[in-house]
Parts: C-alpha cells; structure tokens; sequence
C-alpha cells in the first residue's frame, strides 16, 4: 500500500481581487505531516509532495504522481486551492483511472457530501480529522468506505453521501 498526500499550490480564482492566497496558503503542511507519521507508525508507504515547496507545470506533476505509483493520492485543500487540486486529482485520473483519489482539509469539510456530486474525479472525501480515517481507509484497502466514519463518498446512486461522523480524534 502506497500513499501521497499532496499540498496544492493555491490561487484566488475570484475576479478583480488581489491574490494574497499564497501568503496564506505558504505553510508548512502539518495536518499532512501528522497523518503521514500514522501511516507510517501503521507500516503504511506514505510520501508528500508540497506543491509550494516543489512547484512544477501540472503535466510533469501529474507524470511524477504516476510514476511514483500510489494506490491512493490524498489531496488537502482550503477553498483557495481546490481548483488546483482538483485539476491534479482530474489528469491524474486520466491517465491512471485505478489510483485512488481522496480530498480533504478546509474546503472538503465545509461543503461535505454534496462535493462530490459536481467532481466526478474525487473518490472521497475525509471530513473532519484525517489522522484515523486515513488509517482505516488504507487498513481497508479503499474498499467499503461508506462503513469508515468521518468519510463522504459517492454511493451507487452516484449522488454524495456521508458516513457517520468521526467518535475521536487523532491517535497519540
């Protein structure tokens, strides 16, 4: 089992207003970081790619993720840089459909479910703490998410749908 976990480079995508998403997006990615080391801890192969830190044309980023070859790429996102995320998310699964494609950070936990409805490349989403629901996620395979709480999935109506809700926070 294999998983990256990638911080996309944001931008402010509304007209006429000044771009300051890179000042507040220019962070270590630490939500990621803690996630990575239960992965690990688990024995699970976790890396992550920083977009800000590595910036690179979405072609050869998209190229570098595949070659790595995940089973699962994770994605975290504020509001600023979903666009981005998820036109990585999207050329990723053009060219290699089997990789499973997972958001989550602020804006997959603000607008929930419903996400998915109108992202067909998003697999799921992680909503609210990602440390044991990544875990189980990956201890399952990426199979049966529906049972893992704290997940937004697609069910086989094609519609949005959400697990229960997460019963604790991240592992010591």
């Amino acid at each position: 089992m294999k998983v990256i976990l990638l911080h996309p480079y944001g931008s402010n995508w509304l007209g006429g207003m000044k771009d300051i998403s890179t000042v507040f997006n220019l962070m270590p990615p630490l939500g990621m970081m803690s996630i990575a080391a239960v992965l690990e801890r688990a024995g699970i192969d976790v890396e992550i790619i920083d977009c800000y830190a590595t910036p690179r044309p979405l072609a050869e980023l998209v190229d570098e993720i595949i070659r790595r070859r995940p089973d699962c790429l994770g994605i975290s996102t504020t509001t600023s840089s979903f666009n981005e995320g998820y036109r990585i998310a999207a050329s990723v699964k053009e060219k290699a459909p089997h990789i499973f494609t997972l958001f989550g950070g602020a804006h997959a936990c603000t607008i929930g479910a419903p996400l998915l409805d109108s992202f067909p490349a998003i697999d799921c989403l992680v909503i609210g703490e990602g440390e044991n629901t990544m875990l189980e996620l990956a201890q399952a395979g990426f199979k049966g998410i529906g049972q893992i709480p704290g997940v937004a999935y697609r069910g086989a109506d094609g519609k949005g749908w959400q697990s229960s809700a997460q019963s604790k926070n991240a592992r010591d």
